[in-house]
């Protein structure tokens, strides 16, 4: 018998014997008509639903974008990459601890908004197929080279000359890499390959 059938008989038997147990008034009134009370559901642990945990949301990456297209908006910055560039050295420098089947690789922006100094903060990351991600080690702007890491005079030539209004970052990359990701500070992911050379 469920709780709820057991409280409805208790609540008929109760309401039976109060309207039988009533005497009639020494008036010769007839009683007056006393409406049984109304059912009240009563909440048990057997009757309350089982709680409902809030769906869990599957994190989203956000989508891949093609480096080769005209305009890229990342945050408050819309830009476009105009080129990569492979180079044995940061006008002359590179660092230390890189190997031989290592280069240098620039990633050159044309800004189309946003601010500049802003942009530059940005500092994405390299990320290799691997999963391997690398930070820059220099940035080209306005004519000059900011080293972002320390750096080694070798007086290895370098070919690499930015367009002048241009922003570029340096990467240490392997040499021959087919599959390279920009990721910016909020996960946005640039693939580099259709400008791979």
């Amino acid at each position: 018998m469920t709780e709820r059938l057991r409280n409805l008989l208790i609540v008929s038997i109760l309401f039976v014997f109060v309207s039988g147990c009533q005497a009639p008034s020494s008036t010769g009134e007839q009683p007056e008509a006393v409406e049984a009370p109304a059912q009240q559901e009563v909440e048990t642990e057997a009757t309350k639903p089982p709680p409902t945990e809030p769906p869990t949301l599957e994190p989203t990456e956000p989508p891949v974008i093609s480096a080769n297209q005209d305009s890229i908006s990342v945050g408050e910055f819309e830009f476009r990459i105009l080129r990569t560039a492979s180079d044995s050295s940061v006008n002359g420098m590179k660092p230390a601890d890189m190997n031989q089947g290592d280069q240098i690789l620039y990633v050159e922006f044309d800004l189309l908004s946003g601010g500049r100094e802003g942009f530059e903060r940005l500092e994405p990351v390299l990320e290799g197929a691997s999963g391997t991600s690398m930070e820059p080690i220099a940035l080209v702007t306005n004519g000059q080279i900011l080293t972002l890491t320390s750096l080694t005079f070798t007086g290895d030539p370098s070919s690499y000359n930015p367009e002048p209004e241009s922003i570029a970052w340096a990467f240490v990359a392997a040499k021959g890499a087919g599959e390279l990701y920009l990721v910016f500070p909020e996960g946005e992911r640039i693939d580099l390959s259709p400008l791979l050379k």
